[in-house]
């Protein structure tokens, strides 16, 4: 009976294994080297990092990035030392409070260094984690990074992330408990948005750097999935610019849940607070989805914009679009005024 020979790919040069290596991911190479005995022990050493860089991001750490002490004491005595305030009441399991993984507190504390060595090392750029002792939502690493700020004004870590194959697609919900948890989904542009971080009062939002991760994150793809992203990329310099470019990518402003009061208000007599949008981005949303002027089929709308929205309602009667179902539409919603 003939031995079946070597396969080719074996018997290439180890330089070579190791150059198309450098394109797959751990499972891929995980999967690769499963084919065959020669392939295993070929990868037996990045494999071996790999699953070391997945096992240290998940070590639970304290907020400060060291080991987890479970002592009450030692708890408060760091916060005492960090300035936040004498007398804290620490809870009563203490062992629970201020737990985090390593690699979510590397990257909101901005430490580029771990984050890429983590990423060099194989690390799935996709692992979902989530802060305390029993996360109830596991989110993408980009997320948080968009969420947090990652450290302040710079984007690096963000980059990293985009550049080693995060997706910024990716939903946070955790699907095993949705029911519970459906308040937590979106894609990592959502998770960066005003209301998501609570992020209020004069000059809160956005953050230094905030722009320019948004914008990274936009040109590897990344889409919205709720109206409150696109309000929270018009307070950005160039706002107008970060909307298009979030619709080229995809973004559906049919399906964000727009009311009609999300775009021009009807609550009460209008204020700046109260306006959402102004009239030149209502009318850039408009031209962007033309679908959108239908929301204004109720009366109280019409009556609304008609009485505390003038400038817009001439531009929609004088600036008939090149679009035709914007152009019907208008029509309609003149012979309403």
């Amino acid at each position: 009976m003939a031995v079946p020979s070597t396969s080719p790919l074996v018997k290439l040069p180890d330089e070579l294994h190791l150059q198309y290596a450098c394109y797959l991911d751990a499972r891929s190479l995980s999967r690769l080297s499963r084919t065959c005995t020669g392939l295993q022990d070929k990868f037996s050493q990045e494999l071996k990092q790999a699953h070391e860089a997945h096992d240290w991001a998940l070590v639970v750490v304290n907020y400060w990035g060291g080991e987890w002490e479970q002592t009450a004491a030692y708890i408060e005595a760091r916060i005492r030392q960090d300035g936040q305030g004498g007398a804290f009441a620490v809870e009563a399991e203490a062992h629970r409070w201020k737990r985090y993984p390593r690699l979510y507190n590397a990257i909101e504390k901005g430490q580029v260094n771990l984050v890429q060595n983590y990423l060099q090392a194989r690390g799935n750029p996709n692992l979902r984690v989530g802060p305390g002792a029993r996360p109830s939502v596991k989110k993408p690493l980009l997320h948080w990074a968009l969420y947090t700020g990652a450290g302040g004004r710079d984007a690096t870590i963000v980059r990293l992330l985009l550049e080693y194959g995060a997706d910024p697609n990716l939903d946070a919900t955790n699907w095993k408990e949705k029911k519970r948890h459906r308040k937590d989904a979106g894609t990592a542009l959502d998770w960066a948005r005003r209301e998501k971080r609570w992020l209020f009062g004069q000059d809160a939002y956005p953050l230094p750097g905030d722009a320019e991760r948004i914008k990274l994150a936009l040109s590897y793809g990344a889409r919205a999935s709720h109206n409150e992203s696109i309000r929270s990329l018009y307070q950005m310099e160039d706002g107008s610019t970060l909307v298009y470019m979030a619709v080229v990518n995809g973004t559906d402003l049919m399906h964000l849940g727009f009311g009609w009061y999300d775009l021009v208000g009807l609550f009460g007599r209008p204020t700046d607070s109260r306006i959402p949008y102004t009239d030149e981005q209502v009318i850039e949303l408009l031209e962007l989805e033309p679908k959108l002027i239908g929301l204004a089929s109720p009366h109280k709308a019409v009556r609304y914009i008609k009485k505390h929205r003038p400038a817009l309602v001439q531009h929609l009667i004088q600036n008939r679009s090149t679009f035709e179902w914007l152009g019907n539409l208008c029509a309609d919603f003149c012979r309403y005024l």
